[in-house]
């Protein structure tokens, strides 16, 4: 009995051992895991996170890298998206994916959306997401453009389709990194050196400077139409790189858009509001909201009955504004048509602490029904000042011919 006893203990230690070691490698399997894959002429560092089946990449903004743009989302959105895995890259010339070194020519951005869905294709997803930040949610419109049946769903915040004159002074103020805190500017210079990081930093200026002088200021505006991948533009009213006509417009020209906007937000929202950023990505906690969750659930239009559906299942209506404790709707306003509309959701609780009372409930919708209408507007009104600025361009061409006409009449007379 005791030979028997000893064995059957031996058995169980072995056991169990093996059941610890099994869950210690499970564990470790879900730590991020970092490689190079060969796109074009750079070996391009990527993060690979979570074990989904389902393709979700993370596009940083200028001279971002992975970890310095995306670290909350890269620790936590495994377990928020477990349908998912994470994929977020230094693009070529950024980071660990050097050399050779960045060039700001007129198509950078182009060619990083190529490289952002290559790198994807070549990691076995034929279709999958795209969450991208400042010049990363640029690239994430071109990608989503130049592969409409390839992007499932889009995810911008911070990014702007075209360059405006107000704009290049914001650049320019920008430029001298010296003048920029400790706190913003460190971690780039961890990455790129003190002495490199304001050479690259004063280069992409001037690349932006170039494609506002040579392209008129379009970086993908003619592209925006092209985009089928419901598209969700996050935004905060305090961002100080994003001027505020760039919201309805991304709105009114990507088809299947909406809108959710952080009031106290400023460019870095996915890094200042982390947690209810990934909530909002992963469709949760975060009502109304619209994320990447998969079947299990997120949070849909229409209150708790909507919690079974899928998000993006249905089309976005633009007019809808989303609102959370921290977060409402600004559509703003184009320049010269009035002041921005700032939507405030007031607080409401039941009376059993639950959820809004039907009287708030009446007065948010009264509140979003009259957003709706004054956005129409705005919307009008840049159409008419945009046919007005057509007609008056028509105008002066047909005066600049008729004066030609008559310079031409004067030096030869037989010409009319």
């Amino acid at each position: 009995m005791p030979l028997l006893a000893f064995v059957a203990r031996s058995r169980l230690q072995l056991v169990s051992k093996a059941v610890r070691s099994s869950s210690s490698s499970r564990q470790m399997s879900t730590e991020p895991r970092q490689d190079h894959l060969r796109i074009g002429s750079h070996d391009v560092h990527f993060v690979e996170a979570g074990q989904g089946s389902r393709g979700l990449i993370l596009l940083p903004g200028a001279l971002g890298t992975a970890w310095t743009d995306f670290k909350p989302q890269i620790e936590k959105l495994p377990t928020l998206l477990p349908q998912h895995k994470l994929i977020a890259w230094d693009p070529p010339g950024y980071g660990k994916s050097r050399p050779p070194e960045k060039r700001f020519s007129l198509d950078f951005f182009e060619q990083d959306a190529a490289a952002a869905h290559e790198l994807m294709q070549k990691l076995g997803f034929d279709r999958y997401s795209i969450a991208g930040w400042s010049d990363g949610g640029i690239t994430g419109m071109i990608q989503a453009a130049n592969h409409p049946d390839r992007v499932e769903k889009l995810i911008i915040w911070g990014s702007n389709s075209y360059i405006s004159d107000a704009e290049t002074k914001i650049y320019e103020d920008i430029r001298d990194v010296s003048k920029w805190s400790a706190r913003m500017r460190e971690p780039m210079e961890k990455v790129y050196g003190v002495e490199y990081f304001p050479k690259l930093w004063s280069a992409w200026v001037d690349g932006l400077l170039q494609i506002h002088k040579e392209c008129e200021g379009d970086i993908c505006s003619r592209k925006l139409s092209k985009i089928k991948a419901p598209t969700l533009i996050v935004h905060g009213a305090k961002d100080p790189m994003i001027i505020p006509e760039h919201v309805p417009y991304l709105l009114n020209n990507i088809k299947n858009s909406d809108i959710h906007v952080f009031p106290e937000g400023k460019h870095n929202i996915h890094l200042r509001f982390a947690d209810e950023f990934n909530k909002l990505l992963n469709g949760k906690d975060c009502a109304p909201s619209v994320g990447l969750r998969g079947s299990e659930g997120g949070i849909g239009y229409g209150g708790s009955s909507d919690r079974t559906k899928k998000p993006f299942s249905r089309p976005f209506n633009k007019s809808r504004l989303e609102t959370s404790t921290t977060s409402t709707v600004v559509p703003s306003g184009v320049p010269g048509t009035g002041p921005p509309i700032v939507g405030k959701m007031a607080s409401s609780s039941s009376s059993g602490g639950t959820g809004p009372s039907t009287a708030d409930t009446s007065a948010l919708m009264r509140q979003n029904n009259e957003l709706r209408h004054r956005l129409q507007e705005e919307a009008n009104n840049y159409r008419r000042r945009l046919d007005t600025y057509k007609q008056a361009q028509n105008n002066q061409a047909a005066l600049v011919s008729r004066l030609q006409a008559k310079v031409i009449y004067r030096g030869c007379p037989t010409a009319l």
